[in-house]
């Protein structure tokens, strides 16, 4: 929980916000989805690595630079709905340029370990746009929990066809990619719990 609840921290998570560090596995709060989200609660919980922080942005590739990293629960979480997450970024020809849709079909390119994204972005009523239907691609053979990872995100409004190119886009609602060959997964439960677009 190292940023949580450091609210004054602002800006973005540039790409190599972990270089230097390709044998961290975990940077997840370690939780018991059973427990925590019984009832529909989530009370008394800690944040995970940047949760309840104020950041605008993150780079679409701030992972790939841990190759080994197998749980994130948590990463974004806010404790009661805060729009202050609104934009995921890619570095351009001419600098950094964000894009349409607040979550990147990039955003696990590097991490094939990847194990549990549990709650990661809990009420970041900022993201918009799409849900990239590509976006387990990277660890669909690891991954056993997605559970809760977009609760109260009630910007996001399904799934696109294949990415984040703003050029075709297409909404189409529920992906039946998202988890197409993830024989891992065990827990998808409240996967998009309470968002209402």
């Amino acid at each position: 929980n190292v940023f949580s609840g450091c609210s004054g921290i602002k800006g973005t998570v540039d790409r190599n916000f972990f270089a230097g560090a390709p044998n961290l596995v975990d940077i997840g709060y370690g939780v018991n989805t059973s427990e925590v989200f019984s009832g529909g609660g989530n009370i008394g919980l800690s944040a995970g690595f940047f949760g309840n922080t104020n950041l605008e942005g993150y780079h679409e590739e701030f992972l790939s630079n841990t190759p080994k990293l197998t749980n994130i629960n948590r990463l974004f979480y806010h404790s009661s709905a805060n729009n202050s997450l609104k934009y995921c970024y890619y570095t351009g020809q001419g600098g950094n340029v964000a894009y349409l849709n607040s979550v990147s079909y990039k955003l696990f390119n590097n991490n094939k370990n990847l194990q549990s994204v549990n709650a990661v972005f809990v009420n970041c009523t900022g993201l918009v746009g799409h849900i990239p239907s590509n976006l387990f691609d990277p660890c669909k053979n690891t991954m056993t929990d997605v559970s809760y990872m977009f609760q109260g995100c009630t910007g996001l409004n399904g799934t696109d066809n294949d990415d984040n190119d703003a050029s075709g886009v297409k909404n189409v609602g529920i992906s039946n990619k998202w988890f197409k060959g993830a024989r891992s997964l065990t827990n998808a439960s409240g996967f998009l719990y309470g968002c209402t677009n």
